[in-house]
């Protein structure tokens, strides 16, 4: 997570505790804190899912990669633990 975004997060955290702590805080109040503050996490949130799917599948290309042709031939071989074989 990049400075910038903590920032940001930090930020509307404060916000929505102002908010909070305010004694003439309404339950609309709250509900528009809460928004606020959902609407800085979801992007943010977005962005780090997409990041970790890139380094998931990079690092999924490399196991493929590495791995031998008795490996890739053994993958075939039979039913593997709890598959559902239908033999006729």
């Amino acid at each position: 997570m990049s400075d910038d975004d903590k920032k940001v997060i930090d930020g509307a955290v404060e916000a929505a505790k102002k908010v909070v702590d305010d004694e003439k805080t309404t339950k609309e109040d709250i509900e528009a804190a809460t928004k606020a503050l959902n609407d800085v996490l979801m992007p943010i949130g977005a962005k780090l899912y997409e990041q970790a799917q890139k380094e998931s599948q990079e690092s999924g290309d490399k196991s493929q990669d590495e791995s031998t042709d008795s490996e890739k031939k053994g993958k075939d071989d039979g039913p593997i633990e709890g598959e559902v074989v239908d033999e006729k």
